[in-house]
């Protein structure tokens, strides 16, 4: 569960995923300063009064979805918190492929130096139908990740055997919105 900062409410967590360029030149779905990243993920909460996120999303309130986003930077090393998930992509490669995790980690245990500066604004979902149900949350701190990290995900087929990239939306007009920061 997700709150305070700022929220208008309590949110629970549903699920992660993920978006990344074909190079660490683009892959994320939002700027900063006209700046792309090479990855971006996104943390999925629904609004605790509802009963599960099927609910929120119909409700098409501005308040049915609360997402984290955190962006990613190429760093030197491998990052040791996604060694594992990189290893497991490994045994995905192809669409349909599974694979289960060796062991169950937990979200806070990767984020838990989150707690800083972030960018908030109301905003919609990337994927259609595009329902502008969001509170956005996207964090100033980046983490790192390396080249042959993001090989690992850049290496997912999917079911035509083309590369798993690029699967982010470009970045959309502001419309208006108003983009608050906490520093």
């Amino acid at each position: 569960m997700v709150s305070g900062g700022g929220l208008p409410g309590s949110f629970y967590f549903h699920h992660i995923h993920i978006h990344w360029g074909s190079h660490s030149g683009q892959g994320s779905e939002h700027t900063v300063d006209g700046g792309s990243f090479p990855m971006e993920m996104h943390l999925v909460h629904y609004n605790a009064k509802y009963d599960n996120i099927s609910a929120a999303v119909a409700s098409e309130a501005g308040d049915a979805l609360a997402v984290l986003g955190f962006f990613f930077n190429i760093s030197s090393a491998d990052n040791p918190a996604f060694t594992e998930v990189s290893e497991a992509l490994h045994h995905v490669h192809a669409a349909g492929s599974e694979f289960t995790l060796g062991s169950v980690f937990s979200v806070d245990s990767h984020f838990a130096d989150f707690t800083g500066a972030f960018f908030r604004y109301n905003g919609s979902l990337t994927t259609p139908a595009c329902n502008q149900i969001v509170v956005w949350t996207v964090m100033q701190k980046t983490i790192p990740i390396s080249e042959q990290q993001m090989e690992d995900f850049r290496g997912l087929k999917d079911s035509h055997e083309h590369k798993l990239v690029d699967n982010f939306r470009p970045v959309q007009p502001l419309h208006g919105r108003v983009i608050y920061t906490k520093a």
